[in-house]
């Protein structure tokens, strides 16, 4: 029997679990929330049929709430190339981090050849009202970065 994934709320996306969520997916909707962190009823401890690793689109949003209670998982480009990639972003750290580049085989920054070392990533949706900001590689391969000074 297949579990209805849908959201009683008209502002969120169907869910999955955070290994299910792929390029698709997040070109679709840039924005994922965790689902613990909506305040749906009934969803405290993740949906029916989920768990804590649940996460639902934001429908029709290109920018992170500014009152978002966990790190959404939002899409990014990679400077420099016409790669992809995704990351968990921190605003109040201003950071990313558990960064994977999408498609064709992507993974940790470290596992994908042909990235610009140390990597800049630009988000895709808007942070804290602004769009495109930068973020550093923290190191050759990291697969976390802090938001680029003046970005």
């Amino acid at each position: 029997m297949e579990v209805d994934r849908s959201s009683p709320d008209p502002r969120y996306g169907a869910w999955k679990s955070v290994e299910e969520i792929g390029f698709d997916d997040l070109k679709a909707n840039p924005v994922w929330l965790w689902c613990m962190g909506l305040e749906i009823e009934g969803e405290e401890d993740g949906p029916l049929g989920g768990d804590e690793t649940s996460m639902r689109p934001l429908l029709g949003a290109n920018r992170v709430p500014d009152d978002v209670l966990c790190e959404p998982l939002i899409l990014l480009r990679v400077k420099g190339t016409d790669r992809f990639a995704s990351g968990f972003y921190d605003p109040k750290l201003r950071s990313l981090f558990a960064i994977r580049v999408l498609g064709a085989g992507g993974g940790p920054p470290n596992l994908v050849p042909g990235l610009p070392t140390p990597a800049t990533y630009i988000s895709v949706p808007e942070l804290c009202g602004r769009s495109n900001v930068e973020f550093e590689a923290t190191g050759n391969g990291a697969d976390e970065a802090a938001q680029s000074p003046g970005s």
